[in-house]
């Protein structure tokens, strides 16, 4: 299984929107997505980390993880203590572009820990958890004061210190942004 997903992983870096790779790749989702509540936690990663690879590609697959019900096992990954990036890269990549997943993203509980990650986690995955509320902020007023509401803005300015200062400007940027 962690071959397979790992190969699909390989494919659909190389894949672009409209593809047929990643047409092809849809069919894939589904069995990514169960993989997700694997017994194996190098199970669970590889398929969290392929799942971003692939919502990455194109929009069609940004929607078919979606309904295949991805989002909650990905935003209770937030919640852990381990796969936190690789949870919130898969995250980032299903709310770009894509009101009705930055929808389902907030509404499953993805803000608080994302925010929590801000402040917690290790450098590559406070940039992650900044790109990833970026996207769930972009183009939502009520997302937007959701999660300046939740404190994200002085972990935010303090990541404007770090390596993630460009993220952190970004989405601070975003917050500041009204409709």
């Amino acid at each position: 299984m962690v071959m397979a997903a790992s190969l699909l992983k390989s494919l659909a870096v190389g894949a672009t929107a409209g593809s047929a790779v990643a047409t092809a790749l849809a069919g894939a989702v589904p069995p990514l997505v169960a993989l997700l509540g694997a017994d194996t936690l190098l199970a669970q990663e590889q398929a969290a980390s392929t799942l971003g690879a692939l919502v990455a590609c194109s929009a069609e697959l940004r929607t078919a993880a979606a309904h295949a019900g991805a989002i909650p096992p990905l935003v209770e990954r937030l919640k852990g203590d381990m796969m936190q990036g690789t949870a919130a890269l898969a995250l980032q990549h299903l709310a770009s572009g894509s009101p009705e997943n930055q929808a389902a993203i907030t509404q499953a509980g993805a803000i608080v820990p994302l925010v929590k990650l801000l402040e917690d986690g290790m450098p590559g995955v406070r940039e992650e958890a900044a790109r990833a509320l970026w996207n769930l902020a972009e183009g939502s007023y009520e997302t937007q004061l959701a999660i300046a509401r939740v404190g994200a803005v002085i972990p935010l300015v303090a990541l404007l210190k770090g390596d993630a200062q460009e993220k952190a400007t970004l989405s601070l940027l975003n917050l500041a942004a009204t409709d």
